[in-house]
């Protein structure tokens, strides 16, 4: 390596650029002079395995891109690194930096042998996806008010993040961080398009009230009973977790209107075979009162379901924040057509949450219990679902025959709680044709 091998342009305001570098060694030291290397100054150079940045304080964008065989950077005087400057470079695993204080969009990008440590609070600008694909573990960014668009996505070696300061999350942040289990986080007022989306390793189990947006897809898994600040303006298509999820939260009358969104119909199903299981996952959603947190309502609604369930879904919300229930016992129950586990669990949500369930509702409810009662009566036995057992059992729909056969099947399935159910009625109905006996 020799002074020939570097082109350098002494700037009018004094910098001294590294344009390129034309020779061929392995490992490369930097004259001490230089002060930046240009854009592009090392792109696609595939020998250099080591660099030593000396004195330069800026690194140019996509300067060493595709670097494929790059493993080790010292760039303790650099500042400012820009856009692509290291992508790409899936062999770099060792770094040496000190203060810096910008980093370009998607600057170390499919660095994806490079664990970051250590994330300097001199960082006062990341651009967008600046550590996307890479093998970071831990991310304390705590003094950072704003998370970019990006920035660990498909990281999914993170674990742990450190996000406290945050007002802002923003798209796709953290999206695929499969491995993220802990994330503090502060006062946040937006959580952007799948922000979290296909974190499966982390659970929400609370929002902060400063919460003012939700993107679309937004979050991967919430804690059951998670509760929906009141302060909400933007509520998200599908932004708690995947359709085929099943989630049970609650939210503010003062934001029923804005919920219709989360219906939105953002993903097409193209064929009839796509739509054959779907209506199988719910969200089950509880309204409260703004002022004394007492529940107002209770919504049955499905989430993996076709674009026409979904409009049927959104017609029911109005703008004054309430709800058509009507369109739950009409619409809705006759769209499910013959998905009759989905007509099952609908039937006994309104029958044990009838809010504004009208007389010919209920009616109809029942006239479909009592039709489907055995086949209902073995599911509930072969799910340990106690409560489909007890309102079949109020409406007198388990026969003292039957009743054994149901034992029977429990005890196979080892349904303890079931079991003992189940023998509660049989003593009942046992009580009870006694007592016709005494009065005859």
């Amino acid at each position: 390596m020799s002074e020939t091998d570097f082109e350098i342009l002494n700037s009018s305001e004094g910098d001294v650029i590294l344009l390129r570098y034309t020779g061929s060694d392995e490992t490369v030291v930097v004259p001490d002079h230089v002060t930046a290397v240009a854009d592009g100054a090392f792109i696609n150079n595939k020998r250099i395995r080591r660099v030593d940045l000396r004195n330069a304080e800026r690194v140019g964008t996509r300067a060493f891109s595709d670097c494929v065989k790059l493993e080790s950077v010292r760039m303790g005087n650099v500042t400012v690194i820009g856009p692509m400057a290291f992508e790409f470079c899936r062999a770099l695993s060792d770094i040496e930096y000190g203060e810096l204080t910008e980093i370009g969009d998607f600057a170390f990008s499919h660095c994806s042998s490079f664990d970051f440590t250590v994330f300097p609070e001199s960082i006062t600008f990341a651009g967008r996806g600046a550590f996307a694909y890479t093998a970071t573990r831990r991310a304390d960014l705590h003094w950072m008010e704003e998370i970019p668009d990006y920035l660990f996505f498909c990281c999914t070696s993170l674990e742990y993040a450190d996000c406290r300061n945050a007002r802002i999350i923003g798209n796709d942040a953290f999206g695929i961080c499969s491995s993220l289990r802990y994330i503090r986080y502060g006062d946040i007022e937006e959580i952007g398009d799948r922000a979290f989306c296909r974190c499966s390793s982390f659970e929400f189990s609370s929002l902060p009230s400063t919460l003012r947006s939700i993107g679309d897809d937004a979050i991967d898994t919430i804690r059951d009973g998670l509760v929906l600040p009141s302060g909400i303006r933007h509520i998200g298509s599908g932004c708690f977790g995947p359709e085929e999820k099943a989630k049970k939260f609650s939210i503010y009358n003062s934001a029923l209107y804005k919920f219709r969104n989360y219906f939105n119909d953002v993903h097409q199903y193209e064929s009839d075979d796509e739509k054959f299981y779907r209506c199988e996952s719910y969200a089950d959603v509880t309204v409260l009162d703004d002022e004394t947190g007492a529940v107002t309502g209770f919504l049955p609604l499905f989430t993996d379901t076709s674009g026409d369930m979904k409009r049927i879904i959104q017609s029911a919300f109005r703008s004054d924040n309430t709800f058509d229930y009507s369109v739950l016992d009409t619409d809705v129950f006759d769209e499910l057509g013959w998905r009759l586990s989905s007509k099952d669990r609908l039937t006994y949500m309104r029958l044990t949450r009838p809010f504004e369930l009208s007389a010919s509702a209920a009616d109809n409810y029942r006239n479909y219990l009592s039709k489907h009662a055995g086949r209902i009566a073995l599911r509930a036995v072969r799910s340990n679902d106690i409560g489909m057992l007890d309102l079949l059992h109020k409406n007198d729909l388990i026969s003292a025959d039957f009743i054994d056969r149901l034992l029977d099947q429990s005890i196979s399935n080892a349904a303890s709680e079931c079991t003992a159910f189940l023998l509660e009625c049989k003593a009942e109905m046992t009580v009870h044709t006694e007592s016709l006996f005494d009065e005859l």
